[in-house]
């Protein structure tokens, strides 16, 4: 929406159109940011009863124009004609603010009312004023403004860079205004209210409610005692960097406070700080008192002094998907004094609530039996070190980690060889997520040996399984988990950088993993994905039914996916990546291809490819070949085309130009849009021979081919020959082209070519590129 009224096009006329809205008492403008004006015409708005004017994020909108800019304009362009084209501002500042009794302007509307003469006049009105997107980190807030307003009640400061709100402006300067709201809102940058011992202290001694959200930089209040007592409700979210709130002194004059909410400010260890000689400290209106997900919260006063409470009725520590006060040994160092209370609440439900004598014991028997640990829902383990002794001792999960859905755990240096002790791995079958990352101690992950079958198979509900870089991991499952734990919920396997893993499942796990999705491994030194662990002939049979994305990477030792007789169908996949795994043989081709076997030696280890061509999905869509399965493919004879969907292929470890089949893939791959060639030998991919039916690049290689990606070719000197043809398909339908990592490139493009629809071209590691 540009405008509010649309403009009619009827005359030329310059004279002004008149909008009357006599009963209009708020406007309200908010996320508008295409809003140029009221409207595109000349026009006077008038609006006898506006009382508020609440504008946000609108930066196209000039709302406010002076008297006498509105003069000048009327003398300048009276008979011109762009003075109806341009956009022009609805309200006179002079008429409107006025009478305005809650007004929120920018940055930019502010310089304007400042440059209005006698600007005091204006704030006659004025309780509630908003200021928003003092975007520049050099501005400083206008205190003109208090100076100016002293009927105002309310201050608002909201998306802005400001660094402090409040400066002394010095004892001749101070305002009358008194405020009794201040909230501050998604101020990153602010790192003080007001500098302590200022003399702008006075504006604030009337304040009554206190805000604060998003203020990531604030680190204390550091508001003076004189600010704070007639305080009633302090509200504080997401400072992150927030250490504490008050001393000791300035918390004696919190006497009329009735509410204190605090949420999600991470680094918050205490409420009141200590001081020398403070003897009590009495909260004598303190009725509701709300801590959530504050995990480095030690205690609400380190300072011995007597606490008093004499209406407190409701102590809340909520749940939250972050910790709680999971560190909150005590309430206080000193004695407390609570008459009406009678519970800790952790959730907003009453069924959640804990009492013990008194408020320090009832927090200290919670911090003693982990009462704030049953709220995770996400747990970073290498944060809370002093689980060590429970993690590996006298463990009951069901109590402590009852909702626990996700765990990750990093850099953990407590930990011993095993993550999951069997004691533990019974209590946490409820984990969805787990990742584990940077442990350089661990051989295990699950203990599944110490476990004992029972008639009930406990079932674990983990679906996504992250491990990464962890070099003495040689087994995931250091026992075959079958008939004792299934694992049939698992839907995502991403495995990186575990150099000593042997292998990823038992033979018999694969028996669960119907809802496997993907299956992705990076950088390890398997040999083989399924551990071989019966001798005989039989043939085993993997069908992973779900199984949509295979991704294996650098894996130099991997044999075979399992190294006995076997079968493995994947019906639904989609993508097929593998890169740089030289001892994989991918897919074996019946009646062209027998198996690498002796028949009179079946009960011997042999290495059996991956997938028979004639099985693999027909849902493919991403595909890896190398140089000898694309020609094998070739002479291939399939019953139906299994590769007709597939949009992207791969082609890699090729040691010649693949002429034969660049020429003839188009038949087996016909809806083809990306050709990926990486980590191959050869000198030109594209060339061009005359006079060799086998040379000449055939046209309908890449009638739907878009894009081009070449990686790690050592040797490449062209990608195409210079006499191919300009008017080939490969050139003209062409869209991306990426080219990395190819060291020997003379050349990018024939001279003569030009793309036609190539919208991106990128180009990096090319040491010898000329043209």
């Amino acid at each position: 929406m540009k405008e509010i009224v649309a403009e009619e096009k009827k005359s030329n006329k310059c004279a002004p159109i008149i909008f009357e809205f006599n009963q209009l008492s708020t406007l309200l403008l908010w996320n508008a940011n295409d809003l140029n004006g009221f409207y595109a015409g000349n026009h006077t708005l008038t609006c006898p009863s506006l009382r508020k004017i609440d504008v946000f994020n609108c930066a196209k909108l000039t709302l406010y124009k002076s008297i006498l800019s509105t003069c000048s304009s009327q003398t300048s362009f009276q008979d011109d004609k762009f003075s109806i084209l341009r956009q022009q501002p609805p309200f006179i500042m002079e008429e409107v603010i006025p009478n305005l009794e809650e007004l929120r302007f920018e940055h930019k509307d502010a310089n304007m009312i400042l440059q209005v003469q006698n600007s005091s006049t204006l704030f006659t009105k004025i309780k509630f004023l908003g200021l928003s997107n003092y975007t520049n980190e050099e501005t400083t807030f206008p205190y003109w403004l208090l100076q100016n307003v002293p009927t105002l009640e309310s201050l608002s400061v909201d998306w802005s860079f400001l660094k402090k709100i409040f400066q002394d402006e010095g004892e001749g300067q101070i305002s009358d205004t008194r405020l009794k709201t201040l909230t501050l809102n998604g101020l990153p940058k602010l790192q003080h209210i007001c500098e302590e011992g200022s003399r702008i202290n006075p504006v604030l001694e009337s304040l009554e409610y206190l805000y604060l959200h998003g203020c990531s930089s604030l680190t204390n209040l550091l508001l003076s005692s004189a600010t704070l007592n007639h305080l009633t409700c302090v509200e504080i979210k997401c400072c992150k960097r927030l250490k504490s709130l008050f001393r000791s002194l300035v918390a004696q004059s919190l006497d009329k406070l009735t509410t204190l909410k605090i949420k999600c400010c991470h680094a918050l260890e205490e409420i009141i700080v200590r001081e020398e000689n403070i003897v009590d400290i009495a909260f004598v209106n303190l009725e509701i008192l709300m801590l959530e997900c504050l995990p480095s919260l030690n205690k609400f006063c380190s300072s011995k002094c007597f606490l008093k409470f004499p209406l407190l009725e409701e102590v809340i520590v909520r749940d939250c998907n972050t910790p709680d006060c999971p560190r909150m040994k005590v309430f206080s160092d000193g004695n407390t004094s609570t008459p009406n209370l009678r519970k800790v609440k952790i959730a907003e439900k009453d069924q959640e609530q804990f009492w013990n004598r008194n408020i320090n014991d009832t927090i200290n028997n919670m911090f003693v039996d982990k009462v704030a640990f049953r709220q995770f829902k996400y747990l970073s383990l290498s944060d809370y070190p002093e689980l060590k002794n429970l993690w590996y001792g006298k463990f009951d999960g069901n109590i402590m980690f009852s909702n626990l859905k996700y765990l990750v755990v990093e850099k953990c240096d407590f930990l011993s060889d095993v993550l999951f002790s069997s004691n533990v791995l019974q209590v946490l079958h409820g984990l969805e997520d787990l990742e584990v990352r940077n442990c350089d101690s661990l051989e295990v992950v699950f203990d599944v040996k110490g476990m004992k079958s029972s008639k009930e198979i406990l079932n674990s509900q983990l679906k996504r399984l992250t491990l990464s870089n962890l070099p003495k991991l040689k087994q995931i499952w250091n026992n075959d988990p079958y008939e004792i734990m299934s694992f049939g919920n698992l839907c995502t396997v991403n495995i990186s950088i575990c150099q000593s893993l042997l292998y990823v499942f038992s033979s018999s796990l694969c028996k669960d993993l119907g809802n496997l999705e993907l299956l992705e491994l990076d950088t390890c030194e398997v040999k083989e994905i399924v551990a071989t662990e019966y001798e005989g002939s039989m043939e085993i049979s993997f069908n992973f039914p779900q199984l949509t994305q295979i991704r294996l990477r650098l894996l130099t030792n991997l044999n075979s996916f399992y190294r006995r007789k076997h079968t493995l169908e994947c019906p639904s996949l989609k993508v097929l990546n593998v890169y740089r795994c030289e001892k994989l043989r991918m897919f074996y081709f019946n009646g062209l291809d027998p198996l690498d076997h002796d028949e009179s030696h079946n009960d011997m280890l042999f290495q059996q490819p991956m997938f028979s061509i004639e099985k693999l999905s027909s849902k493919l869509e991403d595909f890896t070949i190398n140089g000898t399965d694309a020609f094998r493919m070739l002479n291939a004879y399939f019953q139906e085309n299994i590769f007709s969907k597939i949009k992207v292929l791969r082609l890699q470890c090729f040691n010649e130009t693949p002429t034969i089949f660049l020429n003839d893939f188009h038949a087996v791959f016909p809806n083809l849009k990306s050709l990926i060639v990486r980590y191959s030998s050869f000198e030109i991919l594209f060339p061009i021979s005359k006079g060799s039916a086998v040379g000449n690049l055939n046209k309908k290689i890449s009638k739907q081919i878009t894009k081009l990606w070449l990686y790690e070719l050592e040797n490449i000197k062209y990608i195409w020959h210079e006499e191919l043809p300009p008017d080939h398909p490969l050139l003209q339908d062409l869209e991306s082209l990426l080219v990395c990592s190819c060291p020997s490139l003379l050349s990018l493009v024939p001279s003569s070519i030009s793309f036609t629809y190539l919208t991106n071209l990128e180009v990096d590691t090319l040491k010898t590129l000329l043209s």
